[in-house]
């Protein structure tokens, strides 16, 4: 459109459109952070639940969370007036709606599992690595053309991952300790004795 007076040109773009573009933008990282935040509470909540309060029940817990969610999901859709979709499986899309489901189901199930044998720092390396698979099968599949550029992000992805991984050497370790002269190693010193005096 025409610029006007109620619109002034500012960089080649309406004031207006500017703003609205702002605001997009603002709302965007709004949302993307709360996401951020959601997910870490509930990580470091399931962790606590399965792990620190003793609720060694992951399975049970996520039959009976999808349980609620699916009835829950329908008291949505009836308050919406939405068409309900039979169940079954006759049709390609249900037949994909139901293997999406169980993915999910499976993917959340092994999730909670995981609390029990791993820590939070493991548990979010490996789920960290959940797009390397998502690529590597969509160019596997023929969903997606192989292109140096996607290999380039794998690659990233990979090395990443590997860093946070890799354990301290020795030589690391024996830097971190204190020098057991200096006055690092007599506090440690003089706490370790404080320790086995008040054990006595």
């Amino acid at each position: 459109p025409t610029p006007t007076a109620e619109a002034p040109i500012l960089n080649g773009q309406p004031r207006r459109q500017l703003r609205y573009r702002l605001v997009y933008y603002i709302a965007v990282a709004f949302w993307v952070c709360t996401w951020y935040a959601t997910s870490i509470l509930l990580t470091l909540f399931n962790k606590w639940l399965f792990a620190g309060f003793g609720l060694e029940l992951p399975l049970l817990t996520t039959s009976f969370h999808f349980t609620l969610k699916a009835f829950l999901s329908r008291f949505a859709m009836w308050l919406g007036r939405l068409p309900r979709h039979p169940f079954g499986c006759s049709t390609p899309m249900q037949r994909a709606i139901l293997l999406t489901g169980f993915a999910t189901a499976a993917d959340v199930a092994a999730s909670n599992q995981a609390f029990l044998y791993l820590s939070v720092t493991s548990y979010t390396i490996i789920k960290a690595s959940v797009p390397v698979w998502i690529l590597a099968f969509s160019v596997c599949l023929g969903l997606r053309r192989f292109e140096v550029r996607v290999l380039l992000v794998l690659m990233a992805i990979v090395g990443g991952i590997s860093i946070t991984y890799v354990r301290p050497t020795a030589a690391s370790a024996a830097m971190a300790m204190p020098d057991p002269d200096g006055p690092a190693g007599a506090a440690a010193d003089d706490a370790a004795a404080a320790a086995v005096a008040s054990a006595a």
